[in-house]
């Protein structure tokens, strides 16, 4: 996976993302590394559409799979991406939970050779199990 996220804060729920998936994380500076990576073979890429210059890149990373993201409220941003080719285009608030799925199935179809269909449209909403941490409460009983 490579990422251009300069939010050293999601920087490193990307980095836990992709090591919760098994695949390493490449974090670049520039859109134009995006353009390298991707033609060096990276088949996910992770853009903070608020970067400068990434909207213009995006309709030469179709080799990858794209996920983009932006603030929930910057509507033409997310819209303007989706209109430039990414792939998925999540609110910020997303795409971390959204980012694991994709970077294991991703990583799943490198290693089976079988593609993999984005369900970028569907909605699922997992529970966590109960929690046995003492300092949050014991809720399983």
């Amino acid at each position: 996976m490579v990422a251009l996220v300069p939010d050293l804060m999601d920087r490193s729920r990307v980095e836990i993302a992709g090591r919760d998936a098994g695949i390493p994380v490449l974090f670049v500076a520039d859109p134009a590394d995006l353009i390298e990576a991707v033609t060096r073979g990276a088949r996910l890429v992770v853009i903070d559409l608020a970067h400068d210059g990434v909207l213009d890149i995006l309709p030469r990373l179709r080799a990858a799979h794209t996920v983009g993201f932006a603030s929930h409220v910057d509507k033409g941003l997310l819209d303007a991406a989706r209109q430039a080719g990414c792939d998925e285009v999540l609110p910020r608030s997303a795409v971390f939970r959204r980012l694991a799925r994709s970077a294991g199935a991703t990583h799943e179809a490198e290693t089976t050779s079988t593609r993999v269909t984005s369900t970028a449209t569907s909605s699922v909403c997992e529970l966590p199990p109960p929690s046995t941490d003492p300092r949050k409460g014991d809720t399983s009983q």
